[in-house]
């Protein structure tokens, strides 16, 4: 048979050596901790206890709504805000996406 084979895989340069597998781990440069787990940032106090909902619409309605931020001079946090408690209102909900129960009814 005249295919080629593969050298075989070997620690140290290729030269054989007396390590055992053990002894070989040890002469590797040690692995980086973990990083610890829970969230990478810090939260500022205005985003504690909240969690993010986000959605993707058609560019039209993105433009309206930079549009409705300019002419309202409201930001879009706001008027998301005002959009899902009218949601919640129209499904006999309370509106409570700004914070308690009962907020901004009338």
């Amino acid at each position: 048979m005249s295919a080629r084979q593969r050298p075989k895989f070997t620690f140290g340069g290729g030269q054989k050596s007396a390590a055992t597998p053990s002894s070989a781990h040890q002469t590797q440069e040690p692995k980086q901790p973990a990083p610890p787990a829970g969230p990478r940032t810090v939260r500022p106090p205005s985003r504690q206890g909240k969690r993010i909902v986000s959605t993707y619409v058609d560019q039209d309605a993105w433009m309206q709504l930079r549009m409705l931020n300019l002419r309202t001079g409201r930001s879009t946090q706001e008027l998301m805000v005002d959009a899902i408690d009218l949601l919640f209102q129209q499904h006999g909900l309370n509106r409570i996406a700004r914070g308690t129960p009962g907020e901004g009814e009338s």
